[in-house]
């Protein structure tokens, strides 16, 4: 915190200090001495609060400070504080003023009554940072939280579909000469998981489900959760040939997932239909490369399911012109 609290006259020389929080030596011999190039915006402050009854203020943004000069008894001070505490400041020292210029022959004391409050209210004012410091803590810690949230998803910890599409261009832009595939993956009859064992033990199959796919023996791969039982596998980059390659993955992801899960003493089935798109031969924009694939995938679904298909584009099209 920066706050201080000076005696000073019409010409900038400080009188006394009753209080200073500020980064500076304690015994310099004005105003000017604290605030180097502000000589001009503090002078013709104080100008203008010779003979006045109300609060001026100037602003040093700068240097992240704001000053307020009032007049009581005789005399003129200075304080000095951060714009947000500057501000609150003033309307109190406003009042205040308005309450004292009335009174005739005010005791020399007055300034130390005077000073007191000062002191009151800046006490208040630091106790108030302070519960806004705590308050911005625990906002930062919300929105930490949030963006945990946003990146992975809470249930499985893969990656959330808020965030897949930036981490498939960020993988594409490491090397965009290369190629990859999309696998857009769906749990056959998860309804039935539900409907039988209850969403608890459901949301353990599709636990255990991703650690399954997270545990691939694949190099490069982004794992994600895209909705419900719906998840999707993102390789980059594919130097082989892709129609090989996708065989392969295929038979790696049935030999590494697809077997029954062990819940609480129940061995529940675990099946799976896949639809690949290569890219950039297929497409090489991300919307397309995830539509792609699952229309892939329901290709394989209508096929039999607990199969794979490949994204064959004049299919596609046919069955968007139908």
């Amino acid at each position: 915190m920066r706050h201080a609290l000076f005696e000073i006259d019409v010409n900038g020389i400080i009188h006394d200090t009753l209080f200073n929080s500020l980064e500076v030596n304690h015994d310099v011999p004005s105003v000017f001495s604290l605030f180097s190039g502000a000589e001009d915006k503090l002078l013709a402050a104080l100008r203008k609060a010779r003979n006045s009854h109300t609060v001026h203020d100037f602003h040093l943004c700068e240097m992240e400070v704001s000053g307020l000069l009032f007049p009581i008894d005789g005399g003129l001070y200075l304080y000095v504080a951060p714009p947000e505490d500057a501000s609150l400041m003033k309307d109190a020292l406003h009042d205040f003023l308005r309450a004292l210029s009335p009174k005739k022959g005010t005791h020399p004391t007055d300034s130390w009554r005077f000073y007191e409050q000062i002191q009151k209210l800046n006490n208040e004012l630091m106790n108030k940072s302070r519960k806004i410091e705590k308050l911005n803590r625990h906002l930062n810690r919300l929105n930490e939280m949030l963006n945990r949230r946003l990146i992975t998803d809470p249930l499985t910890g893969l990656l959330s579909r808020y965030q897949y599409r930036d981490e498939i261009m960020a993988a594409i832009e490491k090397d965009p000469k290369k190629g990859g595939v999309f696998c857009y993956i769906d749990i056959d009859d998860f309804k039935a998981v539900n409907d039988t064992h209850g969403h608890r033990i459901g949301d353990l199959y599709l636990q255990a489900f991703a650690t399954r796919l997270r545990s691939l023996p694949l190099e490069n791969a982004i794992a994600m959760r895209i909705a419900g039982d719906e998840f999707g596998l993102f390789l980059h980059p594919v130097d082989k040939e892709k129609k090989t390659f996708s065989q392969k993955l295929w038979t790696m992801i049935r030999e590494n997932v697809v077997r029954p899960v062990e819940i609480e003493g129940k061995s529940i089935p675990l099946r799976l239909s896949m639809g690949i798109v290569r890219y950039p031969e297929d497409t090489n924009e991300i919307h397309r490369l995830i539509d792609y694939a699952d229309y892939a995938m329901y290709v394989a679904k209508r096929s039999g399911k607990s199969k794979y298909a490949l994204f064959d584009k004049k299919k596609y099209e046919r069955a968007k012109s139908s």
